[in-house]
């Protein structure tokens, strides 16, 4: 499944991080872990709006098999791309 974290210092991160993963599973079809709360440093310390996207778990066996595949890749960055978009048009002036 997918999942992404961010930390909770205004809206931004939350639109972002939810943006990004509902087009990553539009796009992947995998499991929807949802986006969430991380407390995690790379979030927590970084200034800019931050969000960690889980493309998929290599403790998986056919999720490790699925996420090195090219076509995977495409699609998860297809994603991303779409997700970013979303919130740069929100967040436009």
């Amino acid at each position: 499944g997918i999942e992404t974290y961010y930390w909770p210092t205004n809206n931004d991160e939350q639109n972002l991080a939810q943006f990004l993963q509902e087009e990553v599973i539009n796009e992947t079809g995998l499991a929807n872990r949802g986006a969430k709360e991380g407390n995690y440093y790379v979030l927590r310390e970084n200034k800019n709006p931050a969000i960690l996207v889980e493309l998929g778990f290599l403790s998986n066996p056919t999720e490790e098999r699925l996420v090195r595949t090219a076509s995977y890749q495409n699609k998860a960055i297809t994603g991303i791309y779409r997700g970013i978009e979303r919130y740069l048009l929100l967040n436009s002036f």
